[in-house]
């Protein structure tokens, strides 16, 4: 039990991390910008330290396993090393890298398209960092909720405010909420996974 809890915790280091920094976040939601912009920083930094330790813990595994040290040079290709650990270690974090940068084209094509009316400026710096602190596809998960939810707001005031002028709609102070939401069902997500392990012999 002790090791699927390290396990768990191993796989998923970032999530925990983004955990702390949404909980910050949350309660310096109306601070100054630089604050998610230090928080991505962190997130970012963080991520690469810890994912160059473990790609160390696992190739000093495999040199010193009597099987699988033929896995490295000379005997392999050191590209079947990195393969695996991109696979097995680093490969969300690119794809939430990758996704944060998605959210962002998509919010600024999409707010062009619609005249800048969808969202404030201050929404193409926290929903994209927000993204960044979540796996794939949960990002894009947590980015299609928010945009239903804004519908949803919509479709009520409309029913509600039928003669008057209607105002831009928006979730600005909320999509932080709806990040923390996403973390802990992507942390439930993997934990009742089966395949958990990061660091294999």
């Amino acid at each position: 039990m002790v090791e699927l809890f390290w396990n768990f915790f191993i796989k998923n280091y970032s999530l925990f991390f983004a955990l702390i920094l949404t909980l910050y976040l949350i309660l310096n939601n109306k601070k100054p910008p630089l604050n998610w912009f230090i928080a991505l920083f962190l997130f970012i930094f963080f991520n690469i330290v810890t994912i160059l330790l473990l790609m160390k813990i696992q190739y000093q595994i495999w040199l010193h396993h009597p099987v699988s040290k033929y896995l490295l040079p000379p005997y392999t290709n050191i590209s079947y090393f990195f393969l695996y650990t991109y696979h097995h270690i680093y490969k969300d974090f690119l794809w939430s890298l990758a996704g944060g940068a998605f959210v962002f084209l998509v919010i600024l094509i999409t707010n062009n398209l619609f005249k800048k009316t969808l969202y404030y400026p201050e929404e193409y710096i926290k929903i994209p960092i927000l993204a960044v602190f979540l796996k794939f596809p949960f990002n894009f998960l947590f980015f299609v909720m928010g945009l239903f939810l804004i519908f949803l707001l919509h479709l009520v005031n409309l029913f509600k405010n039928r003669e008057k002028v209607l105002e831009k709609i928006s979730i600005k102070d909320y999509w932080v909420f709806l990040c923390l939401f996403f973390i802990i069902l992507n942390m439930y997500v993997d934990f009742i996974n089966p395949h958990l392990l990061v660091i294999r012999p």
